[in-house]
């Protein structure tokens, strides 16, 4: 089974993805890979796993995916431009709700005991973006609601029309880019912390390189828009320019999304 995918540079998320270097989300990409093989098989698709991403998908390049069976409810896909790797790993389905857990907890005295100089968290996030190459309306979070030195959460009220949308909704794989960028938010606030509240730095790039797995555990309606939601990321392991992390997305206290992906971060400026 194959299918041709181009995402055009006429796409509303790729204005602000990122401005003079346009990338293809990997949060987009995935949504449209799940999308067409639901389209399909007729299954409900809505786990991925063992995402490798090797190469950035540029707007306008055609991607070629390959889908392969494993099992009834599961597919190995491929997805190449001009026959070059640029993303493979497992889809399928697997029978999910929205399933509630308790918000994470976050320690204060985390940031209180550390001999450097305590954070002073942003009200809004705007001075953040700055350091972001996003812009507009791929500026997804509004707020730090807590941040300590492994964890950060964020809120978050989509909007609507949404750049990552579809057909009038937006999918629960858009919480992948969500996610992104709330580990973003928690490089900066970590770059103040080390550095003192007046540290300039930012990250001029930043790619997902891989997903080791990521549940929708409501694939429609998928998030609600104009409805707060909260975005809740853990440092599992960092490097320089490198990190891995689990992360959830929940609104109305249920998880519509959670998982684990690992991130580069190409340049600091």
């Amino acid at each position: 089974m194959q299918n041709p995918l181009i995402i055009p540079d006429t796409h509303p998320a790729i204005p602000g993805h990122f401005p003079g270097m346009p990338m293809v989300p990997a949060a987009l990409l995935l949504d449209e890979v799940a999308h067409r093989l639901s389209q399909e098989t007729g299954l409900d698709i809505n786990t991925a796993k063992h995402i490798r991403l090797s190469a950035p998908l540029e707007p306008g390049q055609q991607l070629d995916v390959q889908y392969q069976q494993k099992s009834p409810a599961e597919y190995r896909f491929i997805g190449t431009e001009k026959g070059s790797p640029v993303v493979k790993g497992v889809l399928n389905y697997t029978v999910t709700e929205p399933k509630y857990v308790p918000p994470t907890t976050f320690d204060s005295a985390a940031i209180a005991s550390d001999s450097k100089a305590s954070l002073e968290i942003p009200e809004e996030l705007s001075d953040v973006y700055e350091r972001l190459p996003h812009s507009g309306s791929m500026r997804l979070l509004q707020q730090v609601l807590t941040w300590e030195p492994q964890r950060i959460a964020c809120l978050a009220t989509p909007q609507q029309p949404h750049p990552l949308g579809r057909d009038g909704w937006l999918s629960c794989w858009a919480a992948l880019e969500y996610a992104a960028q709330a580990l973003a938010c928690h490089g900066i606030l970590s770059l103040r912390h080390e550095n003192g509240n007046d540290a300039t730095r930012g990250f001029r790039k930043a790619m997902i390189i891989g997903i080791r797995e990521m549940i929708c555990y409501r694939t429609q309606p998928g998030i609600r828009p104009l409805q707060p939601c909260q975005v809740e990321v853990t440092l599992l392991a960092q490097q320089p320019q490198a990190a891995s992390c689990s992360f959830l997305l929940r609104q109305d206290d249920q998880v519509l999304s959670s998982g684990q992906f690992n991130t580069l971060y190409e340049s600091v400026i």
